[in-house]
This record gives structure tokens, C-alpha cells and sequence, in this order.
């Protein structure tokens, strides 16, 4: 929280917080741990999380008291999945009411998922090159980024970790149009979406939606 509030005075940028549990800790931990960080709301975490080796560690219900204590907390709910066990995975952590996922790209080889996904607004946050990195896909280009967006299920495109990935969102974006196929209009429409979803006040997130609006004003080929 320190760090974030002295990136916020140094470069203006609004900086929120997810605390992210590991899926291999003992879950009476994982509660103290979801406990502790919903008294730094105030300082701008916001989020809650679950991550770590899924294959070794694949039941996120395990650690549903954790989640719950989040809640109640105040946190919103984000979970890791599917970066191993592919769809089943995802619905697996649909048990735990998330509003986002993160990864989850084998979702599209499940069509009633991505069905429930849509209807009940869960966003997953897909990035590719990640993904390739972790042997989830093969290749970007057939990355499911395009597939699951024009099936209705709601999606964000990010580097998950520039440092570790060694790419930048806008090297992102390029592939994602490039490579997977997406058209401006639809990455638009995707990056646009973050900001509905984004873990922040709406305080925080309406003058960034109207310059992002204010932005793509007179831009044709976003129009097309």
C-alpha cells in the first residue's frame, strides 16, 4: 500500500490493490491472511485472490472460508483458473461467486459455460502471451481471445506480468489483432469493458471512462 500511494503521487496514475492467497497455503492462514488485508481498504486494496499451482493444489473450495471472510470484508472476488484442467477448472471456481477469473481460456471448449459466463457477467482476464508461456496454448494466434468475446462471454486482455511475460500491453494489443484476429472495434470494445469491471469506486473509474470516451470520439476505424 505504501508503494502504491507513492506511485500515485509520483505519476497521478490511480493505483489499486488485489491480495492474492496461494492455493498451496494452509487455508486457516488463507482466512487470517483475507482477514488482515480487508483492513487496508481504506489504504486501496481491493481485491481478493487465489493463485499458485493449480495441478498440485486443483480444489479452490478448500479455501471458501478465506473467500468468505474477503467478503464480508468488503474485498471483491477474483480467482485463478484454468491455467491447468481447462474448463472443468473454471466452473470449478464459479462455486466461489467470483466476478472476474483470471486466465480460463479453455472456458471456449465448454459452449454451456461460456453460456453461464455471459449470463451471469463473470470477466475473464486472458493473456495470451502468458498463456503461451505456461503451455496453456500453443500459440498466440490461436489464443480463444477472439472466440470467447464474439461468443458473449466477457473478457479483458492483459500482460498478466509484464516482467516475467517480457511484453508490453501495447505489444499485447498488437498481437491480439495481429495474430489472433481481433478487429480494432472488438479490442476497443474489450479494453472499454475493463473499466466496467475494474476493481475500483465508481469514484475512480468515471472520469477515466469519460476520457476514454472523449478519446475515441472521430476515430473511424473504430467505428467500422
Amino acid at each position: 500500500c505504501d508503494g502504491a500511494d507513492s506511485a500515485s503521487a509520483k505519476t497521478g496514475t490511480v493505483v489499486r490493490l488485489i491480495a492474492v492467497a496461494i492455493r498451496s497455503h494452509d487455508p486457516a492462514d488463507n482466512v487470517r491472511l483475507a482477514e488482515t488485508a480487508a483492513g487496508y481498504r481504506d489504504r486501496g486494496l481491493v481485491g481478493w485472490d487465489l493463485a499458485g499451482a493449480e495441478e498440485a493444489h486443483p480444489d479452490p473450495l478448500l479455501h471458501r472460508r478465506a473467500f468468505e471472510a474477503a467478503r464480508a470484508g468488503g474485498l471483491r472476488i477474483t480467482v485463478h483458473a484454468g491455467e491447468w484442467g481447462g474448463a472443468a477448472q473454471v466452473r470449478r471456481a464459479l462455486a466461489l461467486d467470483p466476478e472476474r477469473i483470471a486466465h480460463g481460456p479453455g472456458a471456449i471448449d465448454d459452449p454451456a459455460l461460456c453460456r453461464e459466463l455471459a449470463v451471469r457477467g463473470v470477466t475473464l482476464d486472458l493473456a495470451p502471451t502468458s498463456n503461451v508461456q505456461a503451455g496453456v496454448v500453443a500459440s498466440v494466434a490461436v489464443h480463444p481471445l477472439a472466440r470467447l468475446h464474439r461468443a458473449g462471454v466477457p473478457v479483458t486482455l492483459s500482460t498478466d506480468d509484464q516482467t516475467v511475460s517480457d511484453i508490453t500491453l501495447s505489444e499485447e494489443y498488437e498481437r491480439a489483432v495481429t495474430a489472433i484476429g481481433l478487429s480494432l472495434p472488438e479490442l476497443w470494445a474489450i479494453d472499454r469493458h475493463a473499466l466496467d469491471v475494474a476493481f475500483a469506486s465508481e469514484e475512480d473509474l468515471a472520469p477515466l471512462r469519460a476520457e476514454f470516451d472523449t478519446w475515441t470520439r472521430g476515430i473511424s476505424e473504430l467505428a467500422r
